[in-house]
């Protein structure tokens, strides 16, 4: 019975922990969010993946990267992401500064490359 408690307590402990860090992938800070397109999808927002810029985590108020987003990450001072727009299938970068609200859009691969070397950021 003992050894149950401590199972049921471990997988609690881990699904609490799965869900926390999975959804601080959406949160990309200073109210810039990622909808991945599973979840775009459950709310009824057909575009598909997409980074916008809102004061609540459901409100799509400024879409900054359209669909469709396959990656977004949150890198300090600026959030990086990967676009393969719809009926596409070249890939585009970007990086946003979210302090100056810079956007460096519709990347090569080179470009975006040197710009995170510039700027100090990690690349995907």
């Amino acid at each position: 019975m003992k050894k149950g408690f401590i199972i049921l307590g471990i997988s609690i402990l881990i699904f609490w922990l799965g869900y926390k860090y999975w959804d601080s992938d959406m949160d990309l800070g200073d109210g810039y969010y990622f909808l991945p397109e599973y979840e775009a999808l459950d709310i009824g927002f057909p575009n598909g993946a997409i980074v916008y810029k809102s004061f609540d985590k459901n409100v799509f108020e400024d879409i900054i990267i359209p669909a469709t987003v396959v990656e977004a990450k949150n890198r300090g001072d600026y959030i990086i992401a990967i676009q393969i727009p719809q009926n596409d299938t070249v890939k585009r970068y970007f990086v946003i500064d979210k302090k100056g609200s810079k956007i460096f859009k519709d990347l090569n691969k080179k470009e975006f490359l040197d710009i995170c070397s510039k700027k100090g950021i990690k690349p995907l």
